[in-house]
């Protein structure tokens, strides 16, 4: 019996090697799907994917930018995040309205992260470390095809916990928001809004008028917008680019109020309001993550909540997109997707990255 058995399992073994040079290009195949809907691409669908792209960039750049302010990181790496990893995403992921980038709750997670090794890494070597490490679990899940888990994870814990993290993304931002200096934003909700208020009479008059208005702006272009202009595409993109104009015009306001004025010792301006100064042009050259094996002994405890956000925020809207249009994503193959674009975008000054509701809305 064990000697058929052994021959049984020899003979697999054989057949294997003899059709491994046709199951390696089919594997490889079946892993990139750009590979099959690229040749059946209609050239006509290229204007309205022009205009999904444009709209989606006419979100991402402010809110990458904010992400990355509150992901306690320099603005340029919410901008590395929102791009570099989609670029890679499209190679291998089954979902056709799903984008990726940087978001709210990705965001606050990575901002505890980089609070609690404060001292041992920069902020950056944080976001790069927790982007590889995650992209790493992320893939090694999906190509042990372990995705069927997540079918059994309730989605209220994941509406809860993101309904939570914006509240305390909305609470952090606020003395910034009225220009009130000297308030630490990462000190618990309650502590925050009280030094909020203790700190009001020193509050910087034209940050708060800045903050507030473009604030209130926002509001009242959406809500307008859904009263008097559905259904009305033009109408539409007013909503949909409204970040960015109002970004734009702040800006502009924001130049207009320094011109002239008086330059420190190192030639830079003194602002009479916050602004973000100078901003890297083009990308980091490519750096390896600085994983060691103390480093990653330390970190991986603190990587479940940024990986279970990741993944399971990116498998729900692509699951809610996929059932809104009538088709279906494949699990595995998005972790797999997800994973490279997060293992790739760590080389580059990203951190996580996953599926965005209100960027992937946008363009549907």
């Amino acid at each position: 019996m064990a000697d058929q058995q052994l021959r049984q399992f020899g003979s697999a073994v054989k057949e294997s090697i003899i059709d491994l040079p046709r199951s390696v290009p089919r594997y490889i195949y079946n892993r990139f799907p750009i590979l099959k809907w690229l040749p059946r691409y209609n050239p006509s669908w290229a204007i309205r994917d022009a205009i999904a792209g444009i709209t989606v960039a006419l979100i991402v750049v402010p809110q990458g930018m904010s992400y990355s302010k509150v992901a306690g990181l320099p603005v340029q790496h919410g901008l590395y995040s929102a791009y570099i990893g989609a670029i890679f995403y499209c190679f291998m992921g089954t979902s056709k309205d799903l984008t990726i980038g940087p978001t709210a709750v990705i965001s606050l997670i990575t901002a505890a992260l980089v609070n609690e090794l404060q001292g041992k890494l920069t902020p950056q070597e944080v976001a790069a470390v927790s982007c590889l490490l995650v992209g790493a679990f992320t893939f090694a899940l999906g190509f042990l095809r372990l995705g069927i888990i997540l079918d059994f994870f309730p989605n209220t814990v994941l509406t809860g916990y993101t309904t939570g993290a914006a509240a305390t993304i909305l609470i952090s931002q606020l003395p910034k928001l009225i220009g009130v200096q000297g308030v630490n934003n990462r000190d618990p909700p309650y502590t925050v809004i009280y030094n909020t208020c203790k700190n009001l009479p020193n509050a910087k008059w034209l940050d708060a008028v800045f903050g507030v208005v473009a604030f209130v702006l926002l509001i009242l272009i959406g809500l307008a917008v859904d009263r008097w202009g559905r259904g009305k595409f033009s109408i539409q993109m007013i909503k949909i680019s409204r970040f960015c104009t109002v970004a734009i015009l702040a800006t502009i306001i924001s130049y207009l109020i320094h011109i002239g004025a008086p330059v420190d010792a190192k030639g830079e301006v003194i602002a009479k309001i916050s602004i973000l100064k100078n901003v890297p042009k083009g990308l980091p050259p490519p750096m390896v993550p600085p994983v060691t094996w103390d480093l990653f002994t330390h970190i991986v405890p603190k990587l479940v909540a940024i990986l279970l956000a990741t993944i399971l925020e990116h498998i729900a809207i692509g699951k809610a997109f996929a059932r809104r249009n009538r088709y279906k994503i494949e699990t595995d193959q998005e972790l797999l997707a997800l994973g490279a674009a997060n293992v790739t975008a760590s080389f580059f000054g990203a951190y996580c990255v996953t599926g965005s509701f209100s960027r992937s809305a946008v363009k549907v």
